[in-house]
Formats: C-alpha cells, structure tokens, sequence
C-alpha cells in the first residue's frame, strides 16, 4: 500500500508498505509505530489488514492536521 500525507498542500511523507520516507523526525517515527503495528499484528481473515492501517493513518493524519492520499 502506497500513502502520501500534505500539509498546506506540500507533500510531507510518503508511506510504501514498510518504507517511510519523510524528513521530519517525530513524524517518521510515529507513522513507524503506527505501520510496524500493523505489521506485527495478526487480523482475524474477514478484516482487510491495509484498510485498517489506512484508516489509521487518516485518524493519525486528522489530529495532525496532515491530509492523506492513497496512491
């Protein structure tokens, strides 16, 4: 799953399965935690593993003030 997050229109990160690439610090690691979760985690069969780490990442994204786009 590929993710790109703006502020203000500018592209500030961008998630490509376990690969973050983003130049602040406090965000790279956040979005880690929040991927590597994921990752670590099992799912009982009937739930979609990447919608639920979307979902995620928006609710992180809304209470940062960070927009986000699935690519």
């Amino acid at each position: 799953m590929k993710v790109n997050l703006f502020r203000d229109g500018e592209e500030i990160a961008t998630i490509n399965g376990t690969d973050i690439v983003c130049d602040d610090n406090k965000l790279r690691e956040c979005l880690f935690a929040i991927v590597n979760n994921y990752e670590t985690s099992s799912f009982p069969s009937h739930l979609n593993k990447e919608d639920l780490l979307f979902d995620s990442i928006k609710g992180f994204a809304s209470m940062n003030a960070i927009d986000v786009e699935r690519a």
